[in-house]
């Protein structure tokens, strides 16, 4: 982040949904997005984004300059719509948060177990809040994954 003024972070973007809503309420965003047409998107709309892979991303040069967090995990292993992959790795992901919370992170090697890599990238918004502590966070996702944030508070 290149400002030291306290702001949102987003992560999994996506084209700026959430973001033109905090634009809207004047608060400072910053979005995380891998998708390449996605992050085009997001820049011609003006939103200040960074094209990467959130869970790849270190959370040190963030300290102290999040006082938001929003967590929207692709939603595609957990939605009724999709293969279901999402519901194979539950277990991978709740012992992944599990371990996070205990300080260790086992996200790489549980990861290659996971049926569909992204079902694990719930897990990231609990990383980030260990890490950078904000003063709120707000994850969204299918109802499937709800069993998974309601973990992440605990």
């Amino acid at each position: 982040m290149t400002t030291h003024a306290p702001r949102v972070l987003d992560l999994f973007a996506g084209p700026g949904g959430w973001s033109q809503g905090l634009r809207a309420l004047g608060v400072r965003e910053i979005g995380f997005e891998i998708d390449a047409a996605a992050c085009a998107t997001r820049r011609a709309a003006g939103h200040l984004t960074i094209r990467t892979d959130v869970a790849a991303y270190p959370t040190g040069p963030l300290a102290g300059k999040v006082v938001g967090l929003i967590g929207s995990a692709p939603c595609q292993p957990f939605s009724s719509a999709g293969l279901g992959a999402g519901h194979d790795d539950m277990h991978l992901c709740h012992q992944a948060l599990d371990d996070l919370a205990r300080g260790t992170d086992t996200r790489t090697l549980l990861r290659t177990a996971c049926t569909d890599p992204r079902s694990f990238l719930v897990a990231e918004p609990l990383r980030y809040a260990l890490d950078l502590h904000p003063e709120w966070i707000t994850l969204e996702e299918v109802p499937a994954a709800q069993p998974l944030f309601e973990h992440t508070a605990r």
